[in-house]
């Protein structure tokens, strides 16, 4: 429908004319697994708003998009510099576009293998997102401090917030639910529990 839409504009529905389109376009191809075409709509709508006269929110909601298909595919370094030039714009920006490039930036540096940044990152999203009524939102930031957490075999403290995500994801789509129950077979096996490791894994396998 997405396409359809882009291709019977009169207009050509540029970018900039139609942000949520292309927006949408580039999160719907990369949701169902075709990040090429992801990254090559996002890219150049990301390059339309970076033209003059420069838009930094639009620059903002496309790049960070943009660098999370990269940091998908695995092209870090290409990221890593799409959110370079968005942290150019930083001071231009309204709290919700900050936000949203703290999360791509520290979804960016989990991948890298950069936890430590990656939990400043997370947590500075927590503090903007915990003045928010977005509870799913908020669930999604525990589930991912939770897993940073894990990958520097902080037990306690990532099962705290693996805790609180799952109270606040209990609404959600089963996919998001399946990945708590998946965190907490990782929590199971580091503690050497495999039967409620199992147990877990199974739970995210029935989702």
């Amino acid at each position: 429908r997405l396409e359809r839409a882009r291709a019977t504009d009169p207009a050509g529905a540029p970018p900039r004319e139609r942000p949520a389109l292309h927006r949408g376009l580039g999160r719907a191809y990369a949701g169902s697994g075709d990040l090429t075409k992801a990254v090559a709509i996002l890219k150049a709508a990301f390059e339309d708003a970076l033209s003059d006269p420069p838009d930094a929110a639009l620059i903002t909601a496309f790049g960070t998009y943009l660098a999370n298909a990269y940091t998908d595919c695995g092209e870090y370094p290409a990221a890593h510099a799409v959110l370079a030039s968005v942290l150019q714009r930083e001071p231009e920006l309204a709290p919700g576009n900050v936000l949203q490039l703290e999360w791509a930036l520290a979804r960016t540096y989990v991948e890298h293998g950069h936890l430590r940044i990656a939990e400043t990152y997370t947590r500075r999203v927590l503090a903007r997102l915990e003045v928010t009524e977005q509870d799913q939102l908020v669930g999604q930031a525990h589930l991912l401090l939770g897993r940073i957490l894990l990958d520097q075999h902080r037990l306690e403290e990532a099962e705290a917030h693996i805790d609180t995500s799952e109270s606040l994801l209990a609404s959600a789509a089963n996919v998001e639910v399946a990945n708590v129950a998946l965190d907490r077979a990782r929590i199971h096996l580091l503690r050497g529990d495999l039967d409620r490791a199992q147990a877990s894994a199974r739970e995210a396998l029935g989702r």
